[in-house]
Parts: structure tokens; sequence; C-alpha cells
């Protein structure tokens, strides 16, 4: 298969349908309602990818069941939620998803089955100057992941010999610190400081599609894997907006945090290292329309006997008339540490129905460790049933799986469910 050829084709799929939507380009992001009030934080220009997604749940959605009787019995719990922030600054997202996947690498194989559930708790407490530009916020999140099966959906890539994750997050590590940092903003809102336990994939290289738990599932089309990001840990960051279009990022982490371990700047001597520089029409679009260049640098670990690894990435996003979100990705890297030595990836999102159900179509090509060149794709459709809860059915398909050179193609069914309050 010619992955080159198949991008193009994607690609040329595509032009029908930017030549319908791309007619009417401006976005309107205050018509649709709320229903906590937390969607005008969006107009701060938020950097965080899990922030830009909590006040995307907090947005009606148009749904495939209109069930007025759940809907009435849930807005005093919204109303609840409304005043507290008013009161206090706080504001918060309780969801929980569940994965099911059956994968298999051969006609002549049984259907490995893997299931997990995502219990995942997020919260922001505006602690300084609330109301006002130069803001501190406490930020806190917890996860509990758990595993209906004897392996979960993460680990059934490697179960298939394709080396990848087809479904990001969904492990079985049970109680994890996801953040428990302070973020400070300076200058009238245009500069900001991170510090604390924090993960720098919601921070570095991120595009409004990537949401594990409402869009893709598999690492190489969500992330970019010939970057060696850190798990969580350990961080100071920064990030100034020159002007109302272009913003500089930059991050130190602990190269060998890890979810399950909860450090704070102890062994603090093998780093990570990274410094973005993007592009958006303002601040407000800064995850729907988006063009980033990202170099990153990490040290030699020692511990997890790793390289010196470094690298460069691009990627970049657009969406037309809130319907249509194409997007492509790229990296090339030096060293052991990354997945990938070379990345491509391209895709896009839609939107059948304004703000209801989801559509998206993604296709990854990158060169392993070991230079063999392996395709991963993912399709998948999310029904909005309802206004907390969606069901999403996908596929995955894989070529070259590089853990086990007598496979050729391998496959991943799955169903999602989550529920957002």
């Amino acid at each position: 298969m010619n992955y080159r050829k198949l991008f193009l084709l994607e690609v040329v799929m595509l032009l029908p349908l930017l030549s319908v939507v791309a007619q009417e380009d401006k976005m309107q992001l205050d018509t649709i309602p709320e229903k906590s009030g937390y969607t005008s934080d969006l107009q701060k220009g938020i950097n965080s990818i899990t922030t830009f997604f909590m006040l995307e749940d907090d947005k009606e959605k148009n749904t495939l069941l209109r069930l007025p009787l759940i809907d009435s019995l849930s807005q005093p719990y919204y109303d609840w939620k409304r005043q507290l922030n008013e009161r206090t600054g706080f504001i918060y997202s309780l969801t929980y998803s569940s994965t099911n996947m059956w994968g298999r690498s051969s006609p002549e194989k049984v259907w490995d089955y893997s299931g997990s559930g995502f219990l995942k708790f997020y919260s922001r407490w505006t602690l300084v100057n609330r109301n006002k530009l130069n803001t501190g916020v406490l930020a806190v999140g917890v996860d509990h992941r758990h595993s209906y099966s004897p392996f979960p959906p993460g680990s059934l890539g490697f179960e298939l010999g394709y080396n990848g994750i087809p479904a990001l997050l969904f492990t079985d590590a049970k109680w994890m610190l996801i953040d428990l940092n302070w973020q400070q903003k300076f200058n009238n809102g245009r500069t900001g400081v991170i510090i604390g336990r924090y993960d720098p994939n919601d921070y570095f290289d991120v595009l409004g599609y990537v949401n594990p738990f409402t869009t893709f599932q598999n690492l190489a089309i969500l992330l970019n894997p010939s970057i060696a990001f850190p798990d969580l840990s350990t961080g100071i960051g920064a990030s100034h907006w020159i002007t109302d279009q272009v913003l500089i990022s930059a991050t130190v982490n602990d190269a060998n945090g890890l979810g399950t371990e909860v450090k704070f700047f102890n062994d603090f001597d093998e780093l990570y290292k990274s410094v973005e520089l993007s592009w958006s029409p303002s601040r407000d679009m800064r995850f729907f329309k988006n063009f980033h260049v990202t170099y990153w640098h990490a040290d030699a670990r020692d511990r997890a006997e790793l390289e010196e690894s470094q690298g460069i990435a691009i990627g970049g996003n657009w969406t037309f008339h809130e319907t249509l979100m194409p997007f492509f990705k790229a990296g090339w890297s030096q060293g052991s540490a990354p997945i990938y030595s070379q990345s491509y990836t391209g895709g896009f999102i839609l939107k059948p129905n304004l703000n209801k159900d989801l559509f998206g179509l993604g296709v990854n090509w990158g060169q392993t460790q070991s230079d063999i060149w392996q395709f991963s794709s993912e399709l998948f459709y999310r029904f909005q049933f309802s206004q907390n809860f969606a069901i999403t059915p996908s596929v995955q398909y894989f070529k070259n799986p590089a853990l086990d050179p007598n496979l050729n193609s391998a496959f991943v069914v799955g169903l999602r469910g989550r529920l957002a309050l």
C-alpha cells in the first residue's frame, strides 16, 4: 500500500466538503446556550486542551433523542454549578467513559476482547483576581482507571502485534492524580505561568480534535508519536501572546514522570524541554484554527536506559463554518525515546448536524525505531443521544504491525459510552 497516495486521496475527498463549508467561515462561539455558564471563559485564550473540552461539554447540544423530563431534572444541578461559579470562582466537570474493544490480527484467530472504564474529575478554582485578567487558578484533576477484562484496551495493540495504543488513557492504573498546579496570568492576561504537576500533552502540539473520550482513541492520531513526551510530571511552563494571533510557549518537565507516581521536583535532573510557536486568527480560536511548530529535547534517561533525543513537530487544523475540521501533524526525531523517528498524520472531523453528532476519519504512518513503516487508521461516529450521554462506535485498521513481522494487518472494533455532568 502506498500510504502517501492514500493520504492524498483523503485530501481529494475533502475538497467537495471544503467548497461547501468554506463559503461562511466566521464562527459564533457566543451563540450556543450554556448549561453552567462556563463557556464564556473560552474568550480568555486558554491554552489547556483539558479546560477547552470542559468548556465544550458545558455547551447545550442538539440530540438524537430529546428527553424533556431528563433535561428538566438536570437543570437544577446546572443552575447550582452556575451559582457556585458566580459565588466562589470554582468550576468543575465530572465524567465517566467506558470503552469496549474487540481486536483480531488474522482471520483464523478469535477476537480478543478488552474493556475498561474511566472516571474523571477536573476542577479550576480562581483564587486570585476573580473576574479580572491577571487571574490565579488552582487546577486539580483526579482519575480512576479500571479494567473490565484481564488486560485493558490500552494494551490491546501489543496483544495484536501492533506497536501503539488503540485506546489512549484506558488502562487499569486505578486512582491517579493528574493535575495539581498553580496557573498565574500576568500582563493583562497575555502572559501565563504554570507550576506543579500537569501533563505537557495538554498544552503542546495540541489541536481542537484531540480528545480520546469524544473523538479518536488511537495514540498515533491523537498525539505525535515522534515526540518523547513524558507522562504526568512535575514541571514549570510559560506562554505569552506576542500579538493576538501569535503565541509562544515553553515547558521544562521531569522526563521520568509517571502517572502512577506522585513526585514534586525530587530527582529533577533528567528533563524534558519544549518550545512552541503557534498562530491562530485570534486568541479565542486557539483550538479551532491553529498552525504551530514545536521543538523538543529530552535528556538521556539512565534509569529508563534511553538515549538523549530531540526533534521537530508541526501541526495544524482549521474549522470551517463550525462544521468541518481538517487537521494534519508531522514530526521528525533523533534518539531512541520516541515511538517513531518519523510520523505523518492527517484526517478530519465533521459535524453532520451543527453541535450534534460527530464523524471522524484519521490516518497515520510512521517509522518505528526498528525501521518498520507502520500504518494506522481510525473511523468513528459519535451519536449524541442526550445532553449528557453519547455513544461512539469505531473501527481501526493497522497495516504492517511492527511487533510481529509475520502479520500483515490487524483490526480493532470499538464501542464507547460517555456520561458528562
